[in-house]
């Protein structure tokens, strides 16, 4: 059981308290072991010098394990993010809203990470709406606003125009994030209609899931 005195410097300095107190301690019975050296062993003190030193930080380290101390603001993150049968029911309502307009689309749903987690293609859409699809819904989510309106951004604000050099970012309207209040967890990207057609594609397949995301 450690001395009075010692708890209550845990209380007043936390983990801090604890490890200065360990190396002054570990520093202390080094000393204490160099002054109590016989002379016989002055001739070897060169040679054991540095495994003394190894011995202090095997203890040192061996105090802090003792102590239980952690990295400071080490923890467990926990966060929302588009699953995949979310994934899917947005892109299927989304594809039926623009199926039902008379065309023929892809449509892509990316998590909060940019990865692709949800991709359907009208049986007659074109092949280059994929790759639209997929980058409209990437700079929906890793800007937390609809495509369109990162385009308009970005050409109005001459500071923000360097951002269009970034890799898979696309100034095309149809591309819309997935939020939870103003925590963007995902986003959706619509390409094979018009730009307006698109937009509203991909606002149908949110509008099914919108109880969820609440």
């Amino acid at each position: 059981m450690a001395a009075p005195g010692k708890r209550g410097a845990f209380a007043r300095g936390g983990p801090s308290g604890v490890i200065m107190g360990a190396e002054r301690e570990i520093i202390r019975r080094t000393e204490q072991a160099k002054a109590g050296e016989r002379p016989d062993r002055a001739a070897a003190k060169g040679s054991k010098q540095g495994g003394s030193c190894m011995c202090v930080r095997f203890a040192f380290a061996a105090a802090l394990l003792a102590a239980g101390v952690a990295p400071a603001g080490a923890q467990v993150i926990t966060h929302r993010d588009v699953g995949v049968r979310m994934g899917l029911a947005i892109a299927v309502a989304a594809l039926d809203q623009c199926e039902s307009d008379g065309n023929s689309v892809s449509v892509a749903v990316v998590d909060r990470a940019g990865r692709l987690r949800v991709f359907l293609q009208s049986d007659r859409a074109n092949p280059h709406n994929i790759e639209l699809a997929r980058r409209k819904a990437y700079t929906a989510r890793t800007f937390g606003r609809t495509s369109a309106e990162w385009a308009k951004r970005t050409t109005e604000m001459p500071e923000l125009a360097a951002q269009r050099e970034l890799a898979d970012v696309i100034a095309l309207r149809g591309g819309v994030p997935i939020k939870i209040g103003n925590e963007t967890i995902g986003a959706i990207g619509v390409s094979g209609s018009s730009s307006e057609g698109d937009e509203k594609c991909a606002m149908a397949g949110l509008a099914k899931v919108a109880d969820q995301l609440k």
